[in-house]
């Protein structure tokens, strides 16, 4: 008689123990990491399912913190939780249970069948399938001690917050290269509520340069900046941040909420802002939002154009010079996120909002 040949350590799933609405969900999840702003039509397409099973998808990612509206009809992916808790009528209760184990191993554990259980509350066959269905989507792993942990689908930029130290040590030679090519004065913005905060001016060469210093505090949505920041996010965002009203300002064309968020689906279409003496009184400009790799606002740059010489001929021109230079932040950002930049020993673990902002 023959002796049978040694146990694999590793379990082979049959086709038929395999979770179809979570292997969408991994998939979905890749997409979201591949694209700043997915729509549900375009998850759709690339799932080729109906617009209806998509958006149940991502409905469960957002339930469970894997993912954010990003304007109006887009999402964008969010840094894997620490964990997942328990939560009544999820939109789809496999996803949820999975997700669940998603952030288990992210965060560090490593999970036996019996352990994964006991964590959701299942039979061990229940857990079983749903690990063996991460593993063929990369997102687990199992070793020789057949327990299981984070897989190299989990791998990509780290959930970090950048401090304004470090924002500063990536934009500030990106907006030095833009007053160059400008030969107009750059100003770097954070928001902080309803309010933008001043990270970095720059003078601008000539003579009549806008002061670069003088403002430290403007309301966001009287700016071009500010608004290009706030229309990164839901509508629901903007009330909540608004729940007090507009903060006064001296003069602008967005004076209620109603008109603001107008103006920001505008500026979703255009992804591009511009103000005509609303923010500085005798300064006009254009301004673009800069987002990390989640697509999430970081910080809006903009350029300040005396009003006497501020023309819609030249929009083209700062167009183009914005969106160089934004691109170029992000990829730096991009690269700091996942470790491989000059400012990762100045940042710390996010928190559950968005960066830099509400601080």
């Amino acid at each position: 008689m023959s002796l049978p040949g040694p146990r694999p350590a590793v379990d082979q799933p049959a086709p038929g123990q395999l979770l179809l609405s979570v292997r969408r969900a991994c998939e979905l999840l890749r997409l979201l990491g591949q694209s700043r702003e997915l729509t549900v039509r375009a998850a759709a397409t690339r799932l080729e399912v109906p617009p209806a099973t998509a958006h149940r998808l991502l409905t469960a990612l957002v339930h469970d913190g894997f993912a954010a509206r990003a304007g109006d009809r887009g999402y964008h992916r969010e840094p894997v939780p620490h964990a997942v808790p328990r939560q009544s009528d999820p939109p789809l209760e496999s996803v949820h249970r999975a997700l669940v184990l998603v952030a288990a191993v992210a965060a560090g554990r490593e999970l036996s069948v019996a352990d994964a259980a006991a964590l959701l509350g299942t039979t061990a066959a229940t857990a079983h399938r749903l690990l063996a269905t991460l593993r063929v989507e990369g997102v687990v792993e199992q070793g020789h001690d057949r327990r299981y942990h984070a897989g190299a689908a989990l791998a990509g930029p780290r959930d970090v917050e950048l401090t304004p130290a470090a924002l500063r040590g990536i934009l500030i030679p990106i907006a030095d290269d833009l007053g160059d090519r400008l030969g107009e004065t750059v100003h770097l913005w954070l928001r902080n509520g309803p309010l933008l905060r001043l990270l970095w001016g720059l003078p601008g060469s000539t003579a009549d340069a806008v002061a670069h210093d003088r403002w430290t505090t403007i309301p966001a949505h009287a700016t071009a900046s500010g608004r290009a920041l706030l229309a990164r996010l839901p509508n629901r965002r903007v009330d909540d941040i608004h729940v007090a009203g507009l903060p006064p300002w001296r003069a602008t064309r967005v004076n209620s909420l109603r008109s603001l968020k107008r103006r920001l689906s505008v500026v979703r279409q255009h992804g591009f802002e511009t103000t005509v003496e609303e923010g500085i009184q005798g300064a006009s400009g254009a301004a673009l939002c800069v987002c990390d790799p989640w697509g999430r606002p970081v910080a809006g740059i903009g350029v300040a154009v005396p009003s006497r010489r501020f023309s819609r001929n030249d929009l083209p021109l700062y167009r183009e010079a914005l969106e160089a230079a934004s691109e170029h932040a992000e990829r730096e950002i991009g690269a700091v996120t996942a470790g491989t930049g000059r400012a990762a020993p100045v940042m710390r673990r996010s928190a559950d909002r968005d960066p830099l902002c509400d601080a």
